[in-house]
């Protein structure tokens, strides 16, 4: 599939939702396409634990979240960066914040709601797309994920395969 048709399907379904969480979004990707092979329920499910963080830790009553998608060629990766303006993590949480049921004393403290899996939930998602998860901590928090590009002809294969998830009506947003 073509990641940024997925991140343009999901947040043209998501725009109620997020107007209505008061989140500002922008997609950035410059490239016409990001060929990987994902399972689109599966990275959904990345994209909705990320924006549910968002929401849930934010410091003010709005949010903006940035989504760049870039290519690297070298290495045959692309590369998600899903940035908020919330209030960020310590640097020395940062190794910790994708193990299971850990939850920062600053950050995340101020809200009794979270589980501590969201970001356990993402790494494994990722990792079972043999990727990486790491994140970053200035002005907000950012969480960069890189996957291996689809080889060439193995993306036209895994739609005729009706793998692509369907996210209902598009509309442009």
């Amino acid at each position: 599939g073509d990641l940024k048709c997925f991140f343009e399907q999901y947040l043209s379904s998501y725009k109620e939702e997020a107007r209505q969480n008061q989140v500002d979004i922008c997609l950035e990707a410059h490239d016409r396409e990001y060929p990987v092979i994902f399972d689109g329920g599966e990275m959904k499910r990345v994209v909705d634990n990320l924006f549910t963080n968002t929401i849930r830790y934010r410091s003010g009553a709005s949010s903006r979240v940035w989504i760049r998608i870039s290519r690297n060629q070298e290495e045959g990766r692309i590369r998600i960066r899903f940035q908020d303006d919330g209030p960020g993590v310590p640097g020395e949480c940062l190794p910790r914040l994708f193990d299971t049921f850990y939850r920062t004393d600053e950050a995340r403290s101020q809200s009794g709601r979270g589980s501590g899996i969201g970001l356990a939930v993402v790494k494994e998602i990722i990792t079972a797309h043999k990727g990486q998860v790491w994140a970053e901590s200035r002005e907000g928090l950012a969480i960069l994920m890189e996957i291996p590009a689809a080889p060439e002809g193995e993306q036209e294969q895994e739609e005729e395969n009706g793998k692509e998830d369907d996210f209902g009506e598009s509309t442009d947003y």
